[in-house]
């Protein structure tokens, strides 16, 4: 890990996140660190936040900050950490502005193919990744945790990760994956009528389209705990296309059964494919 932060180099060293400072005395020495969970396989930067993935323990969210209270030198602190066993393979920052209050989060792959979505539950965190104005100061320390918001098993280890957004088309961000495979993918957030409309037109082709070999996506898609709980709160987009080419009788008849218009679901599944 190597990164450059307002003139300070960043260098991860096993457990260990180091703040490099240059001296007049042709020399580069260390002004502050701070200690992680195990030791950071992948990572990325974002204006004054870093995370890290973990070889043993999910994701780090980590804040860089220079103020009068450390005599103006840079520092960081933990602003969001997970203690789950995700080795991870992957990380991406995660901004959704699909609702009127923004979240901001990250994306983390790790080794038992599964991807899984983090949000930053915490006021101050709101627009960070943004860059709208709010104030730092007074909610530099305010309590903050990342919570496990939604996840998909996807049957492919996910090698990179990156954060896309055309400002210039006001357009929401999208995150773009690689796989070992060879694959590309990728994930972008929807508001929550749109998911809940598209939720129920998924379990219906789930539960009645008949698939090859009988190999029902939903199962294959869902992530397997010991002891935890499924999340999902992910679409599936192959299914949800399916829809689109069956015959104008069924579609009817799958609209009349969720109670939903046909021509809003088609609309809907356009307006996501058209990114």
């Amino acid at each position: 890990m190597l990164y450059s932060i307002e003139g300070s180099l960043i260098i991860g060293e096993g457990s260990r996140l180091n703040i490099y400072e240059y001296s007049p005395l042709n020399e580069i020495k260390i002004l502050s660190y701070i200690e992680n969970k195990n030791i950071s396989v992948c990572s990325k930067a974002k204006h004054k936040f870093i995370i890290t993935g973990d070889l043993l323990q999910s994701v780090t969210w980590i804040h860089f900050r220079q103020d009068q209270s450390h005599r103006d030198r840079p520092y960081m602190y933990l602003k969001g950490v997970d203690y789950s066993d995700y080795s991870s393979t992957a990380v991406e920052f995660w901004n959704d502005e699909s609702e009127e209050a923004a979240k901001s989060g990250c994306l983390l792959s790790d080794c038992n193919q599964i991807l899984h979505i983090f949000i930053m539950e915490s006021d101050s965190q709101k627009n960070y990744l943004t860059g709208v104005n709010t104030n730092l100061a007074a909610s530099a320390f305010s309590s903050s945790k990342l919570t496990e918001y939604a996840d998909i098993h996807l049957g492919k280890t996910i090698t990179e990760i990156k954060y896309y957004n055309d400002c210039e088309e006001k357009k929401r961000g999208i995150n773009f994956y690689s796989a070992d495979d060879g694959s590309l993918g990728y994930i972008r957030p929807v508001s929550k009528d749109t998911y809940n409309c598209l939720f129920m037109l998924c379990e219906f082709l789930y539960n009645h389209i008949p698939f090859k070999a009988g190999l029902n996506p939903k199962l294959f898609f869902s992530c397997k705990y010991l002891n935890k709980k499924d999340k999902s709160n992910i679409l599936d987009m192959s299914v949800l296309r399916i829809y689109l080419d069956l015959p104008l009788t069924t579609q009817k008849i799958i609209a009349k059964n969720i109670t939903v218009k046909r021509e809003n679901l088609i609309q809907l599944i356009n307006q996501i494919n058209d990114f």
